[in-house]
């Protein structure tokens, strides 16, 4: 079993810590790809100013001998024994480390933590990180160049519908010191928004039947809408551009499922935002929409309880409620004390 490492440098310093630990394992080669001013120091160099981080990647690729690949940035490094034990050498999985630690992310990298109801897969031993993975050499052709930093993630989502994604133990991780090359100013950026969902996420979307993916492409959606809400406004619009950028999100939310975007939840996303986005979908889902069916759903949406005063002999609550009146005929209110209502 052999080992290609793709290391994108990104850090000088934090390639020196990754390379001391990379040195130590049998039936390796090292490929990194940097700029030119370091060409002198490293065999098997390839001179790239990471720009492109998919046209970067496909530079590597085409020096790649092992059987099992391994992308990453310098400024992350394997805590990890011995990959033979750990990779089965008759299988074609597609491994995933466990991340232990970033110091940033970038909204496109969070981990997809999914609960939902049992009919839709758990996502939670799936990433968008490439440096988690190690991948089978025959599973990878090239990278899309014309997806720039986010062909990385695109390469996983691909993936993940045909091919099993091994999730390892708890005590193998990478670790993700630092992301200094990643760029972190996407949400500046007008192409992340109506450009992105027009000529990747909505093809995307198009030709997938995995529940998986479309979860994914759901998050995708939800974070650019998050990244811009209260006083936190990253783009600027226009009224044309604005309304574009409605309109293309509504026909992407056409090909995912009810059921995905009302039990969307994770670490990074609450409940809170889903049913604007239900009735961006369809305008009259709450209307048409039975009670028993949204139990079905397992909607959630909290109370807060701002105040509590005695009046009257009785407690007033003073409550805020951040959703929307979906159940026909009003919100009823229940309190317990002591297993009496």
């Amino acid at each position: 079993m052999k080992y290609s490492f793709i290391v994108l440098l990104d850090d000088i310093e934090l390639l020196n810590t990754k390379l001391n630990y990379l040195n130590s394992i049998d039936n390796k080669e090292i490929i990194i790809v940097g700029p030119k001013e370091y060409e002198d120091n490293f065999d098997n160099y390839i001179v790239d100013d990471l720009t492109n981080i998919g046209k970067s990647i496909n530079k590597g690729l085409k020096k790649v001998n092992g059987n099992y690949i391994n992308i990453s940035y310098a400024s992350s490094y394997l805590e990890i024994s011995n990959l033979d034990n750990i990779i089965d050498v008759n299988s074609k999985n597609i491994y995933r480390f466990n991340e232990k630690y970033s110091k940033e992310k970038t909204y496109d990298s969070i981990e997809i933590n999914q609960n939902t109801d049992k009919k839709y897969e758990k996502l939670n031993d799936f990433s968008l990180i490439i440096d988690l993975y190690f991948f089978p050499s025959q599973l990878i052709d090239k990278f899309n160049e014309e997806l720039n930093d986010f062909s990385c993630a695109d390469f996983i989502i691909k993936l993940m519908s045909n091919n099993n994604i091994c999730c390892l133990k708890d005590n193998i991780y990478i670790n993700r010191l630092d992301t200094t090359i990643v760029n972190n100013n996407f949400c500046y950026e007008k192409d992340w928004y109506t450009k992105f969902f027009k000529e990747y996420l909505l093809k995307l979307l198009k030709s997938t039947d995995s529940d998986k993916i479309k979860v994914i492409c759901f998050y995708l959606i939800v974070i650019r809408y998050l990244s811009n809400r209260g006083d936190n406004t990253k783009v600027d619009f226009n009224n044309d551009e604005y309304d574009e950028f409605i309109n293309i999100t509504k026909e992407c939310l056409k090909y995912i499922p009810d059921e995905i975007i009302l039990n969307f939840n994770n670490s990074n996303i609450t409940n809170n935002f889903n049913d604007v986005f239900l009735l961006m979908k369809n305008k009259d889902f709450y209307k048409n929409c039975s009670d028993e069916k949204l139990l079905d759903y397992s909607i959630t949406k909290p109370i807060t309880i701002v105040t509590v005063n005695e009046e009257s002999n009785s407690l007033l609550f003073d409550c805020q409620y951040w959703g929307i009146d979906y159940i026909n005929g009003g919100i009823k209110i229940e309190v317990k004390l002591d297993n009496k209502k």
